[in-house]
């Protein structure tokens, strides 16, 4: 499938991340090939930038929680060197020694690490993948907190949000520079795509042993085509 976008629809995407930004999508096999795109970039850039992915997913409860999506990403941050490993060594020296050593970071306290750490890095971007799987009513929470990091930490980092365009993600990130790809602008390369493949059905006498009329063959394309809605 991931044969059916062209490089230069993905790159669209990819040059607006000068920003944080959110990037809206309604099919997920796209929505893929951006945040891998997305991630090959970064990780092209050596060791000494930072890194940090989350993928929600709503039948999973700690991956549809914003509490868990934060703690992950302080989590992979600072794993980055023995440096970013420090103010969450300390963070849980503190807690022993108040008798609180088992108590998991809290929201806040996550958002605050968050910004040391990435102060500590030349350039870190955060990808958040399938907002749209994290539960609905505390997403918005979610959002603004990544905004604030962003605010924080001005040319330290970008956030990079995909997403189906539900109404509550596209309200809370109004503003922000985002790129929707929809059904219709890969409908072009799907059309290609399938009638390379029923070319070579024909010619191999695959299909109806090869006696495939130019009136039925254009009847398949449309048919499948329209069929696909952008998958």
């Amino acid at each position: 499938m991931g044969s059916w976008y062209r490089k230069d629809k993905i790159d669209v995407c990819i040059g607006l991340i000068s920003s944080p930004f959110y990037y809206s999508i309604d099919l997920p096999s796209a929505r893929s090939l951006v945040v891998k795109r997305v991630l090959e970039l970064q990780e092209s850039t050596g060791g000494a930038n930072g890194l940090a992915y989350f993928f929600c997913n709503r039948s999973e409860p700690d991956r549809r929680d914003p509490d868990g999506v934060m703690r992950t990403l302080v989590k992979q941050l600072c794993s980055q060197s023995a440096a970013t490993l420090a103010p969450v060594a300390r963070e849980y020296e503190r807690r022993e020694q108040a008798g609180f050593p088992s108590d998991t970071l809290d929201f806040r306290r996550c958002q605050e690490l968050l910004i040391e750490l990435l102060l500590m890095l030349p350039h870190t971007i955060i990808v958040i993948d399938a907002l749209d799987e994290c539960d609905q009513e505390t997403r918005q929470q979610l959002l603004r907190v990544l905004q604030e990091i962003c605010n924080a930490c001005p040319g330290r980092v970008n956030i990079f949000v995909s997403s189906r365009n539900d109404s509550d993600i596209l309200l809370e990130l109004e503003g922000v520079p985002n790129h929707y790809i929809k059904p219709t602008d890969n409908a072009e390369d799907i059309e290609k795509f399938i009638n390379v493949r029923l070319d070579t059905a024909i010619q191999n006498r695959k299909l109806l042993r090869g006696k495939v009329s130019t009136e039925l063959k254009e009847l398949i394309v449309k048919e499948l085509s329209s069929g696909a809605r952008g998958m």
